[in-house]
């Protein structure tokens, strides 16, 4: 171990970490490899060995010195983000590694390091591992905690460090297409990311089924084999399955307004340019704000006007670093596929709360460089969109009503896909609402409204709330039947606790009908009317409403939660 680590006998391998929103790769995870066809090869091994001998920060130490030695060389872009335990985080010598690098020494600014912290192992004092990370925030580098709810301290360890990025234990990850509990997990930590301020990560990704599910569960990142695979030299390009067009429908703000139409062309830079040369053009241009880096086609990021001038103000920087390539001081950037929806791009500009709002934000078409964005156009026009949005939006559940589900179906009447009308509607609401109040009749709306939302394809389907106690999905999602049952389910599940315990034993309650005579009321359900647009084509959206309606009106006909298709 001791010539291992003096040699630095390890091998750093780099796994891609993919930013879905951004269709983008946002950086690499380091992992390090012992000397081949030795006892020490295997990563595990190699830690535990040097665990065991009380050499964990010093082999720490070799593999984080190791990886960004490496990373610089190979210029990978984005962020790097690299393992330590606990134990080495708070050692002198991983502070001194970590220092060297914030200075320049790999030609890779702390802005972009990320600290990733395991917690394997019992931890009792808090103290140094909160001191250590607010020292290496003050140097610029940024935290995570790994492995989230496979270690010991759990929710203290994730409250103690208040990191930047959390990545879930692949465990969770793993078949959470077809696991509710691990759903329900991961919405939480989800939940509590969103009150922190910090950004989640999906580890483990292996199936698409699994890409599909953290992606509508609303994770942002994701790694895995299926992203890529951790390489010497890494693929840093996103994969196919990711860059086919998003859609922008129902949960959004409007189905047609993209970043797109706030692209402005804009002169690039080389990533090999010079730092000097690069502070030579904004001296001679001063209407120059920022200038895109490009690799072949491919964004880098974005230079602003401001931050290098800032970067090179202080004493000898330009004579210690003029001549460095432009590459080592692009800081993290936001890029954007073109169609990438308005509320999307402002959330991953606004997603690091302790970073200044970037002034512009690339677009890209497939990947490759298309232009800049200006973060104040974009949002001057996101005010437009929800002034328009909240006109057409239902006051309780914010879901979009008649207007835009009009528009969405007439816009999906023009491609060759297919799809169909499933309208919601609950049987008995009025009794209930007499009986309860309207109080608690909003409260089952509400239910309702989150069904639709957790059971529709956010990416393919539209949910529309036209009034009252009517919905409308337009689903595009093959499996809409399983979806249109799953919603009937839950809601017949979740509903019970709208109700106390002797509604719930006498199975419904005794109000006035509409002709005034009392009558017993069963609990409430739902009736829901289908109309499938491959066997109704040639009408027009306000004719496959009432398709949609008349069929409702047929599953009202019979008892309980029930699913009527118009053939």
């Amino acid at each position: 171990m001791i010539e291992l680590i003096e040699q630095r006998a390890v091998t750093p391998v780099f796994q891609p970490i993919i930013d879905f929103g951004a269709q983008r790769v946002l950086g690499f995870e380091a992992t390090s490899r012992g000397a081949l066809n030795s006892p020490l090869q295997s990563p595990l091994t190699m830690f535990e060995t040097a665990a065991h001998a009380r050499m964990l920060p010093d082999l720490d130490r070799a593999c984080i010195s190791m990886a960004c030695s490496r990373f610089a060389e190979l210029q990978l872009p984005g962020l790097l983000f690299l393992n330590c335990s606990p134990v080495s985080f708070v050692a002198a010598g991983l502070q001194q590694a970590s220092a060297e690098a914030a200075l320049g020494i790999h030609d890779l600014p702390a802005s972009r390091i990320v600290i990733e912290i395991t917690e394997q192992q019992p931890l009792d004092d808090f103290a140094p591992l909160r001191a250590t990370a607010a020292a290496f925030r003050r140097w610029g580098f940024r935290i995570a905690v790994d492995d989230l709810g496979a270690g010991y301290a759990g929710l203290r360890f994730w409250s103690e460090l208040k990191p930047d990025y959390v990545k879930i234990d692949r465990h969770f990850i793993e078949g959470i297409d077809g696991d509710t509990t691990k759903r329900d997990f991961v919405r939480s930590i989800l939940d509590i990311s969103r009150r922190l301020g910090c950004r989640v990560v999906a580890e483990g990704i292996e199936t698409a089924e699994e890409l599909e599910t953290v992606r509508r569960l609303g994770i942002g990142i994701g790694q895995g084999f299926l992203l890529g695979l951790p390489r010497r030299i890494p693929v840093s390009t996103v994969p196919q399955l990711l860059l086919q067009q998003r859609r922008s429908v129902g949960l959004r703000l409007s189905s047609k307004a993209n970043v797109g139409e706030l692209m402005q062309a804009a002169p690039t830079i080389p990533p090999s340019a010079t730092a000097e040369s690069v502070l030579d053009r904004f001296h001679a241009d001063r209407s120059l704000l920022a200038l895109p880096v490009v690799d072949n086609g491919h964004p880098v990021g974005v230079v602003t006007r401001h931050e290098l001038l800032d970067l090179f103000s202080a004493r000898y920087r330009r004579e210690l670093h003029g001549r460095k390539p432009i590459r080592g001081f692009v800081p993290p950037s936001v890029i954007v596929e073109e169609n990438t929806s308005l509320d999307e791009t402002s959330r991953l500009l606004t997603d690091d709360s302790e970073q200044e709002l970037a002034q512009v934000f690339i677009v890209t078409r497939q990947g490759r460089y298309l232009g800049l964005g200006q973060t104040r156009r974009l949002l001057r026009r996101m005010a437009d969109v929800q002034l328009v949005h909240a006109r057409h939006s239902n006051p309780l559940t914010l879901l979009p009503g008649a207007v835009p589900l009009n528009e969405h179906i007439e816009s999906l009447l023009g491609e060759a896909d297919e799809f169909c009308l499933a309208y919601f509607d609950l049987n008995h609401f009025k009794p209930y609402n007499d009986a309860f109040g309207y109080t608690r009749g909003d409260e089952v709306i509400t239910l309702l409204a989150r069904l639709l939302r957790e059971h529709s394809d956010a990416e393919r389907d539209f949910v529309g709330h036209i009034g009252g106690d009517d919905f409308v999905l337009v689903l595009r999602s093959a499996d809409w039947r399983a979806r249109c049952e799953a919603v009937l389910d839950r809601f017949a599940q979740e509903v019970r606790r709208c109700y106390p315990a002797e509604a719930l034993d006498a199975g419904g309650v005794y109000c006035e009908d509409r002709g005034g005579h009392r009558q017993f009321f069963a609990l409430l359900s739902i009736a829901v009317g289908v109309v499938r647009r491959d066997r109704h084509g040639g009408l027009s959206p306000d004719e496959l409403v009432a398709l949609a309606t008349a069929a409702k009106r047929e599953a009202k006909r019979q008892a309980g939660n029930t699913i009527f298709v118009r053939g």
